[in-house]
Order: C-alpha cells, then structure tokens, then sequence
C-alpha cells in the first residue's frame, strides 16, 4: 500500500516538507528453516513526537504484508529498538513488504507539532487512535523458502500452454517463477503424461533440462534485469551450490537435476524391456 501519495488532514512527518526532522528506519532480516526474524531499529529526529512516545501517546509501528499468502501483521513497539519480530516461514512467500510508522496510541486533543511547515502555525488537530504522525518509508524482501523447497525446480518453475497451436518450447522470466510455454498440443500430450510413472524422468529430460539451461545462462549475468525476480535469486543459489564456477548451463543443469539422462536410459530399458 502506497502512504506517501496520500493526502493526510494533519501534518505528518516524512510527507513532503510538512514536519521538519527525519524518520529511518535501519532494518535487519534474518531467515532461518522454520521461522524470518524481523528486527527494525527506527532513526527519530523530531522533539515532539519522541516526547508523545515517551509519553505514550505514540508507539512505533511495522506493518509486514505479504501479497502471495495475504498475510499482513502490524507490530508495535514503545522502544527505537523493536523487539524481534518472529514470523512462521510458512506465512511467507515470496516478496514481503514491510511500512514503519509512528502512531497516535490513543485519541489525542489538540495535536500541534512545534517543527510544522508555517502553513499549520496556530492550527491544532484532534487525532484518533492508530493515525500516523510519521512515515519512515517502505523494505522489501524476499522470502526464503526451505532448504528441502529450494531444491525443488517447481519452487521457480512451472509449465504452462500458450495460445499456439503448435510451435517450440520456451521460457517467460517476468514473473516470480520461470513459466515453461508449451504450445497447446504439446501441452495436452504433457498434461496427459504427467501423472504417468516413467514420465517424470522422460520429461526432466525432454522438457525441464533444456528450459533450466536457457535460465541458467540468464542467471549468468549479475547484471540482467531479471536479477531481482525470485527465480533468479534461487537459481542462482543453486548454480553456486551445485556446481563449478567454470561449469557451462548443461553440466550445471544436470548437477542440479541429478543427471537426468541416466535416469532417462534406465526408464527406457524398462519401458522396452517391458514391451
């Protein structure tokens, strides 16, 4: 959600010029198996509201919202120093916005900030409780998923038809995962065989090996545009991790696949011995 393009009836620090002052927020986060630890640090310079939260009239506030599993939280806290924030990994996915605040922590009569622009000199202000006094700006990160979910291709990768009848395989990186296009004959035979129980290994070959080659050579490049999406990010891992620094995109593809084309021969020895 976009706060700094509204309009707000009372000045508000970090809005424009409207409070003279600073409000930033230093933020660390830390991914662990089962939970992410958030922890802001918040960076105050504005006399009045620092004496409203010592007070407690005002609290700081983080606000986590996660668009790919709906979740949104808001975390409060009395100190510049927030405590841990500890989420399940399981509530997030993906990118993960996060918005920090100073807000009203009750109704408050008459609010007036010494530091106002000179268009609020002599105007005070009713608030009620949760309105913000001060934006500190917007962080954004990405998720990490498990170890056992990383290793999986369909954590970055899935196949979808396009609206050709016919025609190549190829890959979409615009998105959070890399979609594998299928014309819309292929994709039937492929939906039609996937459930079956040689056709995995068949195709791992077929289908995903050339797909992870063309991203891997993507990844390749530290400075594609694409370096900030998700399957980028995980890719890159496992290329760092599975293989050498001087592998080409077909031995790293087939290190992280597990070498797929001797699982591929096996299949077809028992298919054909099974004939």
């Amino acid at each position: 959600m976009v706060y700094n393009n509204r309009e707000y009836p009372h000045p508000v620090l970090g809005i424009e010029n409207a409070i003279k002052g600073k409000f930033n927020v230093h933020l660390s986060v830390k991914a662990g198996k089962d939970t992410i630890k958030i922890e802001p640090v918040f960076d105050l310079e504005n006399m009045d509201i620092i004496s409203m939260i010592q007070n407690g009239q005002a609290l700081f506030a983080t606000q986590v919202y996660c668009r790919s599993t709906m979740y949104r939280s808001l975390f409060k806290s009395e100190s510049s120093v927030q405590q841990k924030i500890i989420i399940p990994t399981k509530e997030l996915r993906n990118e993960v916005q996060l918005d920090f605040f100073v807000c009203a922590a009750k109704d408050i009569k008459d609010y007036c900030n010494s530091q106002a622009h000179a268009d609020y000199n002599g105007v005070y202000f009713q608030l009620g409780k949760g309105e913000i006094l001060a934006y500190g700006g917007q962080g954004v990160f990405h998720a990490n998923k498990t170890p056992e979910e990383l290793k999986a291709i369909s954590s970055f990768m899935q196949i979808e038809k396009t609206e050709k009848e016919n025609g190549p395989i190829q890959n979409s990186y615009h998105g959070e995962k890399i979609i594998v296009q299928l014309s819309k004959n292929d994709y039937e035979k492929y939906r039609d065989i996937a459930g079956h129980q040689y056709a995995e290994q068949l195709l791992h070959s077929s289908v995903v090996l050339p797909a992870l080659m063309d991203a891997i050579e993507i990844v390749k490049d530290p400075t594609s545009e694409f370096s900030d999406n998700s399957w980028f990010k995980i890719l890159q891992s496992l290329v760092e991790e599975k293989s050498k620094g001087n592998d080409n995109a077909l031995f790293s593809g087939q290190k992280i696949l597990d070498n797929p084309l001797n699982r591929t021969f096996k299949t077809i020895d028992n298919l054909v011995y099974n004939e």
